[in-house]
């Protein structure tokens, strides 16, 4: 699985080909994931570097975390 996830697409593709990892991005504070209609026209702005630079968030812990759900 490792390297599976590409941080230069947007949330909105992430969370489509991978639904397990919206728990992942709601609990580390993007909770307008977990609305299928904030969820697209939100997650097709930002891409998955951007939302960790938004958090304050460490890329590779974030994606850590969302492939081990995946891997669940």
């Amino acid at each position: 699985m490792k390297g599976k996830i590409d941080i230069n697409k947007n949330l909105f593709e992430i969370t489509e080909e991978y639904p397990a990892v919206i728990s992942v991005l709601v609990n580390k504070g993007f909770s307008q994931l977990d609305n299928e209609a904030k969820r697209k026209s939100f997650g097709k702005q930002v891409t998955l570097k951007q939302a960790a630079g938004l958090k304050n968030l460490d890329l590779e812990k974030l994606i850590e975390l969302m492939e081990t759900e995946i891997e669940k």
